[in-house]
């Protein structure tokens, strides 16, 4: 299968928040999912082609459970630290609305 446009790594491994509506809203979602499961679970390395999320990586404590990608807390503590190091207006915006709503509209 070929998909078409514009392809994007969002977040995960080596990476530094955009202020991008984009980047900004997939930021949120992933600290939502970690909130949201009582910090058990978070999804990282978005990757979205077109209006497309494609090869996220579902990240837990327990390295590799979902994944042989899944670095486990190693994965966790980097998106967090990372995340929490940069001001908090990259992520307010999609932050404090529910993300559901939001994942809704699709991109603009």
């Amino acid at each position: 299968m070929v998909e078409e446009g514009e392809f994007k790594k969002i977040n995960g491994g080596t990476f530094k928040p955009k202020l991008s509506e984009t980047d900004s809203y997939f930021n949120a979602f992933s600290k939502f999912v970690y909130a949201f499961s009582k910090d058990n679970y978070i999804i990282t390395h978005l990757q979205i082609c077109g209006k497309k999320v494609h090869d996220m990586i579902v990240s837990t404590n327990y390295k590799g459970l979902f994944s042989t990608l899944d670095q486990g807390k190693t994965e966790i503590g980097s998106f967090l630290g990372t995340i929490n190091s940069e001001p908090a207006n990259l992520i307010n915006l999609h932050w404090n609305k529910i993300v559901e709503e939001i994942a809704k509209e699709g991109f603009k």
